[in-house]
């Protein structure tokens, strides 16, 4: 049975996308406070639910795609690969 989303060789962009959630989310909560510190607590709050906001797409698009992939069954003798990003793994059942 294969996976619904095969997304082998796309492993770099996949970090660069999770690397890149996790900076819009640092620099929006380091904005907040900011100007939370300095005072601003308009500014600051939408800051903070530009983070929110980051974070909650984040979630719904881990949810999305764990909802979305089929379970594998691997016979034995068949190798399962893994895509990492910098090689590729693959397991055997004997």
């Amino acid at each position: 049975m294969q996976p619904v989303f095969n997304f082998q060789g796309s492993a770099a962009l996949s970090v660069l996308a999770f690397l890149g959630t996790g900076f819009l989310f640092a620099g929006a909560a380091g904005t907040a406070l900011y100007l939370w510190l300095r005072g601003r607590r308009g500014p600051a709050r939408l800051a903070g639910a530009g983070g929110m906001a980051v974070a909650g797409i984040y979630a719904l698009a881990l949810l999305g795609f764990s909802a979305a992939a089929r379970e594998a069954e691997v016979p034995p003798g068949r190798e399962k690969y893994f895509c990492e990003v910098d090689c590729h793994l693959a397991y055997a059942v004997l």
